[in-house]
């Protein structure tokens, strides 16, 4: 928790403190700093001119912790991060909570790329022993539990990138979709040439509804199983943002969907379907057991993987295996799973 001393250092809280007490700037359950007082100083920062970056953290599928385990955890979560970014932080800026899962952090670290990337990479755990004081993409114990806590980033900075506050915000906005749209765990600093086309409804995902009934008439529009199934993919393409699709045949061979070409022969992946599919965040996590599935995917410089039974096991239809982005380490989401889960069963019908 913030003390009144740590923050009347900024011009703006040693003001606010001489007719409002620490508990009416702080947010009540996590100490950091509270939504509306977040917001008038990064107004005053806007105003005085000062140089700094601010980033919008969410936190990664927060929903799930309150559903699985209770509000409480949920709140004890919360509680965590926030202390755990006051401590990242150190007297480099400010922390602040937004609103539900979000938080707000205000760095006063320059504005050249490097260095707010290097700010954001050590946020994250890294590293073979990885990085103690980083806060995200690692396991937390909270009471009896084992959290694997991850969230999504998305920063812009004054006055580099905007001259004024809204602009500012809807900048951070934009890249946190981006973020967001490539599957979550990550952090997207705002740069023109890659962000700047960008519009937020672009970013968000369709219905599963609509998806769904997009892929049953991919299907319907007939043709042969490939072609089916290539214009099926494109939809997940669209909606989902996957982007490598590739078909795993009874045999054990590789066809990469888009170049329509076998790209070699892997192992049985039965053994890896316990809960009807296999996700990974990490393709590290296949490397011990299925050495040649790992060493046929490295060229496309894949992370995270999707690999869904094509029907029963026992039936020995084959695989699909469904990828992000390259360099993605991928949050997988419910929807994606069921999207994905849809097109072996509807592949499944006519193969």
């Amino acid at each position: 928790m913030y003390d009144a001393a740590y923050l009347s250092v900024y011009p703006f809280f040693e003001k606010a403190f001489r007719n409002r007490p620490l508990s009416a700037v702080l947010d009540s359950l996590t100490g950091v700093v509270s939504r509306a007082c977040m917001i008038e100083f990064l107004h005053d920062l806007v105003d005085r001119k000062q140089v700094f970056t601010v980033g919008m953290i969410d936190v990664d599928n927060f929903k799930s912790y309150n559903d699985n385990y209770g509000h409480r955890i949920g709140d004890l979560v919360l509680q965590h991060v926030g202390r755990s970014l006051i401590k990242y932080m150190g007297n480099r800026g400010v922390v602040g909570r937004f609103g539900g899962d979000e938080f707000l952090v205000v760095a006063f670290i320059g504005n050249d790329y490097e260095t707010v990337h290097s700010f954001y990479e050590h946020l994250f755990f890294q590293g073979s022993l990885g990085n103690q004081d980083a806060v995200f993409r690692r396991d937390i114990h909270i009471d009896s539990l084992q959290l694997f806590l991850s969230a999504t980033v998305g920063s812009a900075s004054f006055p580099k990138d905007a001259q004024d506050y809204d602009t500012l915000f809807s900048l951070v906005d934009k890249t946190l979709y981006r973020g967001k749209s490539k599957g979550r765990n990550c952090y997207i600093i705002y740069v023109p040439e890659k962000h700047a086309h960008l519009e937020i409804p672009s970013l968000a995902r369709r219905s599963l509804y609509n998806t769904l009934t997009d892929l049953a008439a991919a299907f319907d529009a007939g043709g042969d199983s490939d072609a089916r199934f290539f214009r099926a993919c494109q939809v997940l393409r669209r909606d989902m943002r996957f982007h490598f699709f590739f078909r795993i045949g009874p045999d054990g061979r590789i066809l990469d969907v888009d170049q329509q070409r076998v790209i070699g022969t892997c192992e049985d992946l039965s053994p890896l379907i316990t809960s009807g599919c296999f996700t990974c965040s990490s393709l590290g996590e296949l490397q011990g057991g299925f050495p040649a599935l790992t060493a046929l995917m490295t060229p496309y410089v894949i992370q995270s993987l999707m690999i869904l039974p094509v029907g029963p096991l026992e039936r020995k239809l084959g695989f699909l295996l469904l990828s992000p982005e390259p360099k993605t380490l991928h949050i997988w989401q419910d929807e994606e799973l069921a999207a994905g889960f849809f097109l072996s069963r509807l592949l499944q019908e006519i193969l």
